[in-house]
């Protein structure tokens, strides 16, 4: 057969990682990264977060980790966003808004820390891919539901 001109290239390089974070009676969570080099050779990143009901093994909605108004979550939730943009020089725009309904399951919880992984907003050639942004649990935990954490008893005395 002749050939069409093309060449065969290798494949890209690609890694993917698989951490747990968070297993409970109730919850189990795992962040998982895909690291690979893009058509321009540029590395990129990948963050997906999964957090699932041990007793049903269904995934955990993002929503069903707070108590409250939808508004005062998302607000607060955006709010740490940008704290966390302007900490690491993140320039918010390149990040969406974070909603409960759009950011549903790519997350991840650990002990102190709910991760949320970002995609971007639009596409640029010094992209890293996607964000982890790491948020206390502390600084949530107003509006978070009683069984998601509490804060260490040595902490506090």
């Amino acid at each position: 057969m002749a050939s069409l001109g093309r060449q065969r290239s290798r494949p890209l390089p690609s890694t993917m990682w698989n951490i747990p974070l968070e297993l409970t009676d109730q919850r189990v969570s795992l962040l998982r990264t895909y690291r690979y080099q893009d058509i321009n050779q540029q590395e990129k990143v990948i963050y997906i977060g999964d957090t699932f009901d041990v007793g049903t093994g269904w995934p955990v909605k993002l929503e069903e980790l707070f108590q409250g108004e939808q508004s005062e979550v998302e607000q607060t939730l955006n709010e740490l966003v940008e704290s966390w943009c302007e900490t690491n020089q993140v320039e918010r725009s390149w990040l969406p808004q974070v909603t409960l309904e759009q950011q549903e399951n790519d997350f991840a919880l650990g002990e102190n820390t709910l991760y949320l992984c970002l995609a971007e907003t639009g596409v640029r050639t010094d992209s890293p891919g996607s964000y982890l942004v790491e948020i206390p649990l502390e600084e949530l935990q107003d509006l978070l539901a009683q069984d998601i954490w509490q804060p260490d008893e040595e902490d506090n005395g």
